[in-house]
């Protein structure tokens, strides 16, 4: 879980992000419409439907530090490789030393993760309490102190751990390697491969860090090992686009790896499914499983809702434009409602 899958679904999703906003400003460039009020509104009815999310569903959002992050790297879109080049290795940078310039600005305690991170057992206790027993309007009360407090240094740093990966995401589209993959396979082939061994060789590494002497990783602040860490966990990324983007150039793997796309194409209705769903499931104003299964029997019943949301978006998909979240999120940003059903007869 730790060397293949922790942080990497996140890292790919930011790293498509910028990948999204940059085809849609190539898009709006093309047509000779405005790009930048589109994104501002975009992103940020992006930023409400998850203060929404948060207060009424789940508070574990990803959706608002994206939001913020794209508000970010908007000015970048049009940048000079070189720029964008330098403003990843700054980003890097800050991703590793946030938490020293936050102490070095004397910032409040509560901005930091290990504040928090001490008070897990009482943290938890209210959780259980809240989630576990609490009614629905219980359970939204502590959500909304829980983001308001504790997540709000997880967003920070969340936002921090992100960026680097955002701004990869510019830069890979810069480069064309993406727009024509059949033409660059042995470009591809060769980062894959340069990127996946070694980036898997150091997060196998750092997840044995306990058969290391500790004065390893305290060594300068624990600088050199953070920084290895990071550059392996976005080498890994990169290489899973680059893995996927090949095995689409094969035709049995193309054929069996579009089952994904439709859901892939509603992945925000996909998200706040899921929330939706299992906050019902394991809460106790609903099934109230909160602290009753066992981690495989969570593993099993994850792997079975996954399988029915890809069925279902395929057959959504086939009868409407849009996942239900992105038509609405379509239409709050050109402020007008969408057509959301296929017009069969013309499209035939």
């Amino acid at each position: 879980m730790t060397a293949f899958l922790n942080g990497r679904g996140m890292g790919l999703f930011s790293l498509l992000f910028a990948v999204g906003l940059s085809i849609q400003m190539e898009r709006a460039q093309a047509r000779g419409a405005g790009f930048w009020s589109f994104a501002f509104r975009r992103l940020g009815a992006l930023a409400l439907i998850g203060a929404v999310h948060i207060l009424a569903i789940w508070n574990g959002d990803i959706l608002v530090p994206y939001a913020i992050i794209g508000l970010i790297i908007l000015p970048l879109l049009k940048a000079r490789p070189r720029l964008l080049h330098l403003v990843f290795v700054l980003s890097i940078v800050v991703s590793l030393a946030y938490r020293s310039l936050l102490q070095w600005l004397h910032a409040p305690e509560t901005l930091l993760w290990m504040h928090w991170w001490k008070k897990s057992a009482w943290l938890k206790q209210m959780a259980d309490q809240a989630y576990g027993q609490g009614t629905w309007w219980e359970a939204a009360q502590w959500r909304a102190w829980e983001w308001a407090n504790v997540h709000l240094s997880v967003n920070l740093m969340t936002i921090f751990d992100c960026l680097p990966f955002f701004i990869l995401g510019l830069i890979l589209w810069r480069s064309r390697l993406l727009q024509n993959a059949a033409s660059h396979r042995l470009s591809l082939r060769r980062s894959f491969h340069s990127l996946f061994w070694p980036s898997l060789l150091v997060i196998m590494a750092a997840d044995a860090s306990d058969w290391f002497p500790k004065a390893w990783w305290n060594f300068w602040g624990g600088v050199p090992i953070n920084l290895a860490v990071k550059l392996g966990e976005l080498a890994c990324v990169v290489s899973y686009l680059f893995g996927v983007v090949l095995l689409f150039q094969r035709p049995w793997w193309e054929k069996h790896l579009r089952n994904f796309a439709p859901m892939g194409r509603i992945s925000l209705t996909t998200y706040l499914t899921q929330s939706f769903v299992f906050t019902w499931f394991f809460c106790g104003y609903g099934a109230g499983f909160w602290n009753r299964l066992s981690v495989s029997g969570i593993f099993w019943i994850g792997m079975a809702f996954f399988a029915a949301q890809i069925l279902w978006s395929r057959w959504w998909l086939g009868r409407f434009r849009f996942g239900p979240v992105e038509w609405l999120w379509r239409s709050m940003t050109y402020g007008r409602w969408q057509p959301l059903r296929k017009n069969r007869g013309k499209e035939i």
